[in-house]
């Protein structure tokens, strides 16, 4: 079940922390290169806001509709509806770190940028380290919690480590304007969880009615979080319009 689950996970973790990423490394290392801290500071800020505005709502909407998807893309043959309920229970743990660990990934690359690949072993060490010790007696949602946890704190914690090796970093400030971008998300998280219900009620879904459930959330919630981040005026979202400063 955890690992069905971790290859959702690592879909949106693909297609959008990894596209960003792959997108601001080259800039970032040619400024690390350059001594330029001003233009490192300015573009690994705005990768990290980009990262944040694309996986956050993904890491919600995950949750809310763990198991309308696994029912839509697994449901079938000797795959049981509890096999569904497991899987789901281990994808709804892993969503909610999958903003933190697409972040603490793109950090990692900021030291990399500077040839420095000795601090990001001791955070990765410090990472598994709550992994372990976060892991409780909740089965497979207690794993997936563990994950989130861990790569949630170590991502911040990165952030931090890599503000004392770039001055013009300032943490605090980061994480401070990503509060709009996460208040976005949950207010679209809270009605897709509505919607969701509302189509679904009690009955487990599968096959077809899975797929339209998740379908029409997803639709939805996606307008709901543009209206939000349009209303709150979430500048990142010009760096996915092309508007760049």
């Amino acid at each position: 079940a955890y690992s069905k689950a971790y290859t959702f996970l690592s879909l949106p973790h693909g297609l959008l922390a990894v596209s960003i990423a792959t997108t601001f490394v080259p800039e970032l290392a040619r400024a690390a290169a350059d001594s330029n801290t001003k233009e490192f500071a300015r573009r690994f800020i705005s990768g990290v806001r980009l990262t944040a505005l694309a996986t956050i709502p993904a890491s919600l909407g995950m949750y809310v509709l763990a198991k309308p998807l696994v029912a839509m893309l697994l449901q079938h043959g000797n795959f049981s509806a509890a096999a569904t309920v497991n899987t789901a229970r281990a994808l709804a743990g892993l969503a909610l770190g999958l903003a933190g660990f697409s972040i603490y990934l793109f950090v990692l690359r900021g030291f990399y940028a500077h040839n420095d690949t000795r601090t990001p072993f001791f955070i990765n060490l410090f990472e598994n380290a709550l992994n372990i010790i976060f892991v409780n007696k909740y089965d497979v949602l207690g794993l997936g919690l563990a994950f989130s946890i861990a790569y949630l704190i170590s991502a911040v914690v990165a952030l931090f480590i890599l503000q004392r090796k770039t001055s013009e970093i300032n943490a605090p400030q980061i994480l401070l304007n990503l509060l709009p971008i996460a208040l976005s998300a949950a207010v679209m998280a809270v009605v897709v969880k509505i919607l969701s219900q509302q189509i679904a009620g009690d009955k487990a879904t599968a096959g077809l009615q899975a797929t339209s459930q998740v379908v029409v959330c997803v639709v939805v919630g996606s307008l709901v979080y543009l209206v939000m981040i349009f209303a709150l005026r979430v500048r990142e979202l010009r760096e996915l319009t092309g508007k760049h400063d």
